[in-house]
């Protein structure tokens, strides 16, 4: 694979965490959680089931490709510096359970 088109899937990539990253992030708990009531997130979790769920699937989703991204900026950079690749795809692996 050429370098341009790991670069364009490294990208591809991007894309989709940042996507997943705005509706697991952002877009489920604005319409979920009320910080001010727990009565209220609960029942609107109770109203929102689909909702509810597709968060906790796009939320895995999220963190696949987060997984994933390491490994192709990988094959992307171990040109230019193969430890400094190896390093950043340990330490991103770690951070996905912590």
């Amino acid at each position: 694979m050429s370098n341009n088109t790991t670069a364009r899937l490294a990208g591809f990539v991007y894309l989709l965490l940042v996507i997943t990253g705005i509706y697991n992030l952002i877009y489920v708990p604005s319409q979920l959680i009320n910080m001010q009531d727990a009565v209220t997130t609960v029942e609107n979790i109770s109203n929102n089931e689909l909702l509810f769920r597709t968060g906790i699937v796009v939320g895995i989703l999220s963190y696949i490709t987060y997984l994933i991204l390491p490994f192709v900026l990988f094959k992307l950079f171990q040109g230019i510096n193969r430890d400094v690749a190896v390093m950043m795809v340990v330490l991103s692996v770690v951070s996905v359970p912590v």
